[in-house]
């Protein structure tokens, strides 16, 4: 009984002891840049336009945009290091697509005609 008097002591003398101290704080910084691109990004890059302009006709329907098909498509500077088509709709409007890790697409827009990047 007494040693655990003692310990139960001892336990709330040490939990006393670090009130009003600074927490251990973690110093190590997030990286704010990807790495690069993931293999689904890397992927959609190498497709051939065809099948890109598949995956940017989705893209675009998904984000509730009335499209009824890729014209055409132009890749642009990254975005946030995230690789970014203007992909052209058969009806005229132009999204801005930019493919985050793991496919996940953001598209913005209607935007100005495509430009090629360069």
């Amino acid at each position: 009984m007494k040693l655990a008097a003692l310990a139960l002591t001892a336990t709330c003398a040490l939990t006393l002891s670090a009130c009003g101290q600074d927490p251990v704080r973690n110093t190590t910084a997030a990286p704010t840049v990807p790495a690069g691109p993931d293999r689904i990004q890397s992927e959609i890059a190498a497709m051939n336009d065809g099948q890109r302009n598949g995956v940017l006709f989705r893209a675009i329907s998904d984000a509730g945009q009335k499209c009824q098909g890729i014209d055409t498509s132009a890749r642009q500077e990254d975005r946030d290091g995230q690789p970014t088509w203007v992909a052209k709709c058969v009806a005229g409007d132009s999204w801005l697509v930019a493919i985050g890790p793991g496919g996940n697409a953001k598209v913005t827009g209607p935007v100005a005609p495509a430009k090629t990047a360069g």
